[in-house]
């Protein structure tokens, strides 16, 4: 990546930073480094892997972004205080997963989520054990791996237009 963005303006250098990190996933549990892709799974301990950080803007390397995505950072003033996270719907038919744990037909699209690290953190229950706990009870039905877990967890969610995220078929 720090090679692609050599050829960049100066403008735009100017307003990214990268910073490599070493993947971590829970003791027991480095076996879920392949739940779908090689490491898509990471997303879900980002508040274990940056600690010092209160959200994240979390895309895959596919996102192609066709409005500045420092808007999205304004999506955070938005949440009330129970929400910790925010993604886009996703017309996948979702009916693999178990009726009793999945929101509706459809589930949401993983591939740009915000995330309120804070609040995650602050989860009653704990974040990552829920994960866990998911991960061990319904792995048997996951076809997208950690997508689908954060689909079981946000069971209930709370909808907004989609306007930065959108998939064709």
């Amino acid at each position: 990546m720090v090679a692609l963005t050599q050829a960049w303006p100066t403008a735009y250098k100017e307003r990214i930073s990268f910073k490599f990190l070493a993947s971590w996933y829970p003791p027991e549990h480095e076996d879920m480094k392949g739940l779908f892709r090689p490491c898509s799974s990471q997303r879900l301990f980002l508040l274990r892997l940056l600690p010092e950080e209160s959200a994240v803007l979390y895309m895959d390397s596919d996102v192609i972004f066709l409005r500045p995505p420092e808007e999205l950072w304004q999506i955070f003033n938005e949440f009330d205080e129970r929400q910790f996270a925010a993604a886009a719907l996703d017309k996948r038919d979702y009916n693999y997963i178990p009726k009793e744990v999945r929101m509706t037909d459809m589930g949401f699209n993983a591939g740009l989520i915000l995330m309120n690290l804070t609040r995650m953190r602050q989860f009653p229950g704990g974040w990552e054990d829920q994960v866990l706990n998911i991960t061990a009870t319904y792995s048997d039905h996951f076809q997208f791996g950690d997508q689908d877990i954060l689909n079981i967890f946000f069971a209930k969610v709370s909808r907004r237009p989609m306007t930065h995220d959108s998939l064709t078929r």
